[in-house]
């Protein structure tokens, strides 16, 4: 009887070693194996799944190496509660902070060095920077490889596309130096934290205009 009931208590603890190890809380190679290969679960420290509503300070993790300038990585979400400002993060790691559209540097990973605040014009005859305000939509941000950041609106490019040169108010920092510093943030096996109620946060390589809008048909709320 005491054999029995200690091969018992040994499956008991193996299934919550399985359980336990099937909570990894980094990104694995697979979700970014192809572009427009997307991440069938949301990591965070909750464990949210993609279809899951993540809160308005969950954090991403990834792997040292998962992310590079070959790769690029876009990040998609359902904005849960409309933009009320333009300076309101949602996308932040150790040296960048990435807003609808506006964004910010950060040299030293606390200080604000430069910001950019684009005045071209945005989706729909729209200034760049109100193109995302007051509305619930479905976001794609995309840092290109080859060093764009673009915006998509429910599937449709809103802002960006070849902005690599565009620089920062400080005339130095271009967005090409945002998108790597973000990517180097990444590849460090940092983390990206989002400020904002989010639903189906979904991670890809660097996604073109054709999988954006195959991310806004899959992911966007009905």
């Amino acid at each position: 009887m005491k054999k029995i009931y200690n091969i018992i208590c040994s499956a008991i603890c193996s299934l919550f070693v399985l359980a336990v190890a099937g909570c990894d809380l980094e990104l694995r190679e697979d979700p970014l194996g192809d572009v427009g290969e997307l991440v069938e679960d949301s990591i965070s420290e909750f464990g949210y799944t993609v279809d899951g509503v993540s809160n308005a300070n969950s954090t991403w993790t990834f792997s040292k190496g998962l992310v590079s300038s070959d790769t690029g990585v876009a990040f998609s979400f359902n904005i849960t509660t409309a933009v009320t400002s333009d300076w309101d993060y949602y996308l932040k790691t150790t040296h960048t902070k990435t807003n609808l559209a506006t964004m910010q540097y950060y040299s030293d990973g606390s200080t604000v060095t430069t910001d950019i605040y684009e005045s071209g014009v945005g989706l729909n005859g729209s200034n760049t920077w109100d193109t995302f305000l007051n509305t619930n939509c479905f976001v794609t941000i995309s840092f290109d490889t080859d060093g764009s950041i673009s915006f998509y609106k429910d599937g449709e490019l809103a802002v960006g596309g070849s902005n690599a040169n565009n620089t920062f108010r400080d005339g130095t920092h271009t967005i090409a130096k945002q998108n790597a510093a973000l990517i180097s943030d990444l590849a460090d096996g940092g983390s990206i934290n989002t400020s904002i109620l989010m639903k189906n946060f979904t991670v890809t390589k660097a996604v073109t205009a054709d999988e954006a809008a195959e991310l806004y048909t899959k992911y966007k709320v009905q």
